[in-house]
């Protein structure tokens, strides 16, 4: 998944497994911690 992330471009990958993803390059969210953090960015536009 990190592969496909850098690939992609993505920002961040979410996943309920974050322990699984220690070494990755790309920041890892939990779902509701992805949640709040695009709520936080919808209040500052």
């Amino acid at each position: 998944m990190v592969e496909t992330a850098i690939r992609s471009e993505m920002d961040c990958i979410v996943t309920r497994n974050v322990k699984g993803y220690t070494k990755s390059s790309v920041k890892v969210c939990e779902p509701t911690a992805f949640l709040k953090l695009i709520e936080a960015e919808n209040e500052n536009e």
